[in-house]
């Protein structure tokens, strides 16, 4: 998993500079047709290098039954977790939308400093992934989601209080919590239920990850016009805080697994 979010934080990556320089020699609506190409490329070779799941001797669930879910949530640990994953879903929402126009109305950033900031998330999130990954297998995710939020809150608190060098660098270390937070939390999850259900709780990761994201710069937004801005990344910090200190209670009281959903096949 850390392997598979790295590659598309890496994409994510090198796709804005592979489009700014082709840009320069071709015209605008060309500039699709590497995309288009890429993505035919890469169902060619799905097709004919990649295994298909179902030939393995594994029974899969294909039916959605929302009772699974709830039955997740229905764990303190678990929820928990999905608190985290809300969260961190507003921060990946808020790195896209809300700091960027913070650091170019509030902080004078040029075009290229957002550049840079945006490179420089994306890129922290890559690496976060491959070392979460390979450390997780080794000690277990729920470590690793308690300093994932720590580190991000840590960034995100710095963040008005520094001047533009210092804050690219601490958002570039929140970007490194978060990315951290996003593997662990995962593997976590994914940690709860059988492996017929493992496309059950992946919905349910993204599914609340898709209301931080969704949400999360709205409400952010809203909160700033009464405190400011900069009083309302503090505000998210401390919660992030306060997530992760419950989780470093609750999800230690039966050290070293999580405890389980009860979801089965």
């Amino acid at each position: 998993m850390g392997m598979y979010n790295a590659v598309i934080h890496l994409g994510l990556t090198v796709g804005p500079i592979l489009g700014v320089l082709l840009a320069k020699v071709w015209k605008a609506n060309e500039v699709f047709l590497v995309y288009a190409i890429l993505c035919l490329l890469g169902a060619v070779i799905i097709y004919l290098f990649v295994d298909n799941s179902n030939k393995r001797d594994i029974k899969l669930n294909n039916s959605v039954d929302f009772n699974n879910i709830f039955k997740l949530i229905s764990d303190r640990q678990a929820l928990l977790a999905l608190v985290g994953i809300t969260l961190y879903g507003a921060g990946y929402g808020i790195f896209l939308t809300s700091i960027p126009t913070f650091l170019l109305q509030d902080k004078g950033f040029s075009s290229v400093y957002i550049g840079i900031f945006f490179s420089l998330f994306y890129v922290a999130i890559s690496i976060s992934q491959v070392i979460t990954g390979s450390l997780s297998d080794k000690f277990g995710p729920n470590l690793f989601m308690i300093i994932g939020l720590i580190l991000a809150a840590v960034g995100i608190f710095a963040v008005p209080l520094l001047g533009s060098s210092w804050i690219l660098i601490m958002l570039t270390f929140a970007s490194l919590g978060l990315g951290i937070f996003y593997l662990a939390s995962m593997a976590f999850l994914n940690e709860t239920v059988a492996e017929s259900l493992k496309g059950t709780i992946s919905g349910a990761y993204y599914l609340f990850w898709g209301i931080g994201m969704f949400f999360g710069p709205p409400v952010l937004s809203m909160i700033a016009q009464y405190i400011t801005f900069k009083l309302a990344l503090v505000a998210y910090a401390l919660i992030l805080i306060i997530t992760a200190s419950g989780m470093a209670i609750i999800l230690n009281s039966k050290r070293g697994v999580p405890n389980r959903a009860n979801i089965k096949k």
